[in-house]
Parts: structure tokens; C-alpha cells; sequence
């Protein structure tokens, strides 16, 4: 029986120092697996990071010579970059389009203000002489009555007269 004692403890501290010793392996396995994963996770963010918080600076690429999965995830973050900076590129050339046209169009509502002031003034200016021919035509009119009262008078008194002369002669 104290064999069968001594047995059963040695299982048992036997068995505690196994799981101990497979605990602190597995943790330290757990331990490195996890820095493992994190620490190219981790640069490859500081890169990103980098880019992002040197105003966009888009000249820069996510350095990552590794093959596998995170280094798929940088050269499609560099495609994203180089994309990135062919829109920008885009952008500012319709941005200096846009500005060429805002100028042209601003020079032609110039010209079209200056056109539109001398069509008011020349309006303007045939409108007065519309006016003043008006006058000039009601002034011959007035004239005209006033010629054609006195030829009328006249021819009256030179009736009047000829009646007169052709009484005397008869």
C-alpha cells in the first residue's frame, strides 16, 4: 500500500509538473505566435500611418519585401497609393481647367456688359433723334398749314379781285 502511495503521488506531481511545464510552453508559443502576427501587422501600419499623417504625402510606399498575405496587403495599399495619386493629378488638372473657363467665361460677361451699354446708349441716341425729327416734321406741318392759310388767303383776295375787275370791265 505505501507503494501504491508513493506510486500515486509521483503520478500526481508527475502530472502537475507536465502541465505546468505544457502550460508555460503553450504560453510562450501563444506569446511568440502573437508577436509573431502582430509585429509585421504593426510596422505595416506605421507605414501606412506615416503616409497618412505627413499630409498625404503620396510619393511614399508601404515597404514589404515578404511574399505571403501581408505582403499582398502592402502592394495593394502601394496600388492604392499610386491610384490615389494619378486622381489627385486628375483632380488638379480639371481643377486648372475649370479655373481657364471661369476667367473666359468672366472676360465674355465683360464684353457683353460693355456690348449691352453701347446698345442702350446708340437706343438712347436714336431716340432722341426720333424725337427731334418729330419736332422738326411737326414744325414743317405747322409751317406747311400756316403757308397753305396764306396761299389760300391770297388766292381769296385775288378772286375777290378778279371778280372785281371782271364786274368793272362788264
Amino acid at each position: 500500500s505505501r507503494s501504491l502511495e508513493g506510486t500515486f503521488r509521483f503520478t500526481i506531481i508527475a502530472s502537475v509538473v507536465i502541465i505546468l511545464l505544457a502550460a508555460a510552453v503553450g504560453s510562450a508559443f501563444a506569446l511568440l505566435m502573437y508577436r509573431w502576427v502582430t509585429r509585421p501587422i504593426t510596422m505595416i501600419t506605421q507605414q501606412v500611418g506615416r503616409i497618412a499623417a505627413g499630409d498625404g504625402d503620396l510619393t511614399q510606399q508601404v515597404v514589404w519585401e515578404e511574399k505571403g498575405a501581408l505582403g499582398n496587403l502592402a502592394e495593394s495599399i502601394n496600388l492604392m497609393i499610386r491610384a490615389l495619386r494619378g486622381s489627385i493629378a486628375e483632380i488638379g488638372r480639371i481643377a486648372g481647367a475649370l479655373s481657364s473657363h471661369a476667367e473666359q467665361m468672366a472676360s465674355v460677361v465683360q464684353e457683353i456688359n460693355a456690348s449691352s451699354q453701347e446698345i442702350s446708349s446708340t437706343v438712347a441716341h436714336i431716340a432722341k433723334g426720333s424725337a427731334e425729327q418729330a419736332r422738326r416734321v411737326l414744325d414743317t406741318s405747322h409751317a406747311m398749314e400756316a403757308m397753305s392759310a396764306t396761299v389760300h388767303e391770297r388766292s381769296d383776295e385775288h378772286t375777290a379781285e378778279l371778280q372785281s375787275q371782271v364786274q368793272l370791265v362788264c
